[in-house]
């Protein structure tokens, strides 16, 4: 019974650790306006940045606007995902724009990502 409850303990931790391995600093972005975020993600893991727009605002197409030099990031129409190239340690960046309508009508906005990779 011992070895079981330290089984689960071990994978209960282990799944803390492979949940941390990508975050996120959260952030709103406005069509007619950048802004910036920030990304921690373990070497080699992907990290996918997950979009949603207000109540008023809908958006119809991700683009990657500037590559990332230490990784890929690609985009979907629910959001982005970045993975850095396999033992990269260090900073990478990457830029998105988001296309959609909002209350004044079409727009984009691009967010610029600063990334640390442990």
């Amino acid at each position: 019974m011992r070895r079981v409850a330290l089984a689960a303990v071990f994978l209960a931790t282990l799944g803390v650790l492979e949940a941390s391995a990508c975050s996120t600093v959260r952030f709103r972005f406005t069509f007619g306006s950048d802004t910036s975020t920030v990304m921690h993600v373990a070497s080699g893991k992907p990290c996918a940045i997950p979009l949603r727009t207000g109540a008023r605002s809908t958006f119809s197409g991700v683009t990657i606007s500037a590559p990332a030099r230490n990784g890929s990031a690609s985009a979907s129409s629910s959001g982005v995902t970045y993975q850095s190239k396999p033992g990269f340690k260090g900073a990478d960046s990457f830029a998105f724009t988001v296309s959609g309508t909002n209350a004044s009508g079409p727009g984009k906005a691009t967010v610029q990502v600063a990334v640390t990779v442990q």
